[in-house]
């Protein structure tokens, strides 16, 4: 199996979470499901520090975030259900911290990725609508943050796991497949002579 395809059954491992946590629910306890958790984000980590270089830090973030997991089994008594409701929460956030904090910086995030993989020259009107379409993914992520931050707080686990595990993986989906088209249409008029 490659380095790829591993990478991608760990991602789509994390993407399922809220399915393992409904599932899990009276049958496996917490601890167990975070350490897993910290398990598969530490392999995660460990083969983007491989893929970047071939460093032994790969091998410290794996012996560190392993170190975390069997803390988690070992000493976290008060650990519940409703705890691990949090963990879609705190991805929500993280991603809306590093698109929102992008706009006070010199670039923002998506035009950064936009120059990272086009060879397009890069005029003023594509940075004015790269800044947009980050101001745009941090009102989505905001919206989807306070959507699973109710759902963790306030609803059921059936309505909290679908909500996390397939209503928001639809709304970034469409939020992406909409600004594609969006952008397709915005270059062929600035590329208009």
């Amino acid at each position: 199996m490659t380095r790829s395809a591993v990478i991608a059954l760990i991602v789509a491992a994390l993407l399922a979470y809220p399915l393992a946590v409904y599932f899990a629910a009276g049958h496996v306890a917490p601890k167990f499901l975070m350490a897993g958790v910290l398990t598969l984000l530490a392999l995660r980590m460990l083969f983007k520090a491989w893929r970047k270089s071939r460093r032994p830090r790969g091998w410290l973030v794996l012996a560190s975030s392993l170190l975390l997991a069997a803390i988690a089994v070992l000493f976290t008594r008060g650990l519940s259900l409703n705890h691990l409701r949090l963990y879609p929460v705190a991805i929500d956030v993280a991603f809306f911290l590093v698109f929102f904090i992008s706009l006070f910086t010199r670039r923002s995030l998506v035009e950064r990725i936009a120059r990272a993989s086009s060879s397009d020259e890069f005029g003023p009107e594509a940075v004015h609508y790269t800044s947009r379409v980050t101001w745009a993914w941090s009102g989505i992520l905001l919206a989807n943050t306070a959507i699973a931050l109710y759902t963790a707080l306030y609803s059921s686990l059936a309505t909290w796991t679908l909500y996390n595990g397939l209503l928001s993986y639809l709304l970034i989906g469409t939020t992406f497949a909409v600004e594609y088209m969006i952008r397709r249409r915005v270059r062929r008029l600035w590329m208009r002579p």
